[in-house]
């Protein structure tokens, strides 16, 4: 996807050296992780992450990587 111009951005506060990708869920915590492995050659684009609930709900999260 294109990178807006001008877009807000929220630096990631924690970065994880992960050798696969996915979705895990803290039982504790109640609250839901994903690991998403990248690629160096995803430097200077932006990607769009969907989410489907089971409500029908979606939640979408843009990323440009630095």
């Amino acid at each position: 996807m294109t990178c807006a111009a001008g877009a807000p951005i929220d630096t990631i506060e924690e970065v994880t050296a992960a050798a696969t990708s996915g979705l895990v869920y803290d039982a504790t915590t109640q609250q839901y992780t994903y690991t998403w492995k990248t690629s160096k050659t995803f430097a200077g684009r932006c990607y769009e992450l969907r989410l489907g609930l089971v409500d029908g709900s979606d939640r979408t999260a843009i990323f440009r990587f630095k």
